[in-house]
């Protein structure tokens, strides 16, 4: 993570620093990223970057993990938004995440990492080291739980965190899909809601057929 002097910048100065980052690593790899040209680009001299960040791959790490810190802040207000009900709250994140990545060119970066031969490597030691963000996630986790409509997810603490990392898992499969597998937009939206009925109808198989009824209701098909 950037250091203590890095936070304390003024917001326009850490600003020309994430957007110059954004610029660079949208443009290369990590590996062929050049500090020299985020630096000039953010207007700071290379003294300085290395007071704010080791190199340039915790810059690039400070840059995705606040990336996710943004997904994380989705969850919580759709769930005070649709009162607790996750379902809901899943059925529209791979909407935002695709808006979210292609904010300011994100979807680029992803796709350098993609490339990148250090990709695999780079993602485990930054998610050993980021100790703090683990635990806000935990945090935003615990948070989740406690407001989210048990009649309709009814699972302990460690079920409801096992099916959100299901869910990411299942919303990573949609957006490589996209970006790497070449499908649509709406091909990677449609696999995903197909994936995500399908777990969501095996944690709460009763509320699958409470769900046709009301249907049948609204659609006048129930029969009298």
């Amino acid at each position: 993570m950037p250091t203590e002097r890095f936070f304390r910048l003024p917001r326009e100065k850490a600003e020309a620093i994430r957007n110059a980052a954004f610029q660079e690593f949208m443009r290369v790899p990590p590996e062929e990223a050049s500090i020299n040209r985020i630096i000039r680009a953010a207007e700071i001299s290379r003294g300085s970057f290395y007071t704010y960040f080791t190199d340039k791959y915790e810059l690039l790490t400070w840059l995705i993990s606040d990336q996710i810190k943004n997904h994380m802040r989705f969850y919580v207000q759709w769930l005070k938004k649709t009162n607790g009900d996750i379902w809901e709250v899943f059925e529209h994140a791979l909407d935002y995440t695709m808006v979210q990545i292609n904010e300011r060119g994100f979807i680029g970066i992803i796709r350098n990492m993609i490339k990148s031969n250090s990709f695999s490597e780079f993602f485990k030691a930054g998610m050993e080291a980021d100790a703090i963000s683990c635990d806000i996630n935990k945090r935003y986790m615990e948070w989740m739980y406690e407001n989210c409509d048990k009649t309709k997810c009814p699972l302990d603490l460690t079920g409801f965190c096992d099916l959100f990392d299901m869910h990411r898992i299942i919303l990573m499969m949609a957006m490589k899909e996209f970006l790497n597998d070449c499908a649509s937009c709406e091909e990677a939206a449609s696999a995903y809601k197909r994936r995500m009925r399908l777990l969501r109808y095996g944690v709460c198989p009763a509320e699958k057929g409470q769900k046709e009824t009301r249907e049948r209701k609204v659609s006048g098909k129930e029969e009298t």
